[in-house]
């Protein structure tokens, strides 16, 4: 399976957690999926005002994803969205993000530029 079609498997999945560890946030999903971002994350409602606490994201559902010029976004069924920009450089980790679309599947890895 190619990048895009992992990320691709997170639509129509419900986010049923979210966890800071250290430097970097988990989001989990209902099918046991785990997006895990290392790099800057912005998080909009559905009036385009960035939200901070990320508990609002528990219970959205993913409707849209859209991956291309290094930055993946996912449109939330409230109308929010989540944007990652995955070409910003640190020195914590060379990945921007990794997912997994459950605890047996190939593990997709997007490196930073």
């Amino acid at each position: 399976m190619s990048n895009n079609e992992l990320l691709n498997s997170m639509r129509d999945l419900t986010i049923i957690g979210v966890t800071f560890i250290h430097d970097y946030v988990q989001i989990f999903f209902d099918n046991e999926g785990i997006l895990s971002v290392f790099s800057p994350m912005s998080v909009l409602d559905s009036h385009y005002t960035e939200i901070g606490d990320l508990r609002y994201l528990v219970g959205r559902k993913i409707r849209r994803v859209n991956f291309k010029e290094a930055r993946l976004r996912l449109l939330l069924d409230d109308n929010g969205s989540i944007t990652i920009q995955c070409n910003v450089e640190s020195d914590n980790v060379p990945e921007a993000l990794t997912y997994s679309h459950s605890r047996d599947a190939p593990l997709c890895i997007i490196q930073k530029k």
